[in-house]
């Protein structure tokens, strides 16, 4: 139902997208074989790269974008 809705939103639109595993725990990683705590650092890893990417893409003109990325 989340899913459902987040698409409908219009002011802003929801770009996003959720993923889910069926009887799998919050912050599910995807891969089964990997303990919770791991999953978890390997989704957080995943999270980051993306939201690094979303950054740059919607970063205004002639805005800094050097300084943070190491």
């Amino acid at each position: 139902m989340l899913q459902q809705f987040l698409e409908s939103t219009n002011d802003p639109y929801y770009a996003g997208y959720v993923r889910f595993g069926p009887h799998q725990p919050h912050g599910y990683s995807e891969d089964p074989r990997l303990p919770v705590e791991l999953g978890g650092l390997v989704e957080r890893q995943r999270v980051l790269h993306e939201a690094v990417e979303c950054m740059l893409k919607s970063a205004p003109a002639g805005a800094d974008i050097s300084s943070w990325r190491y």
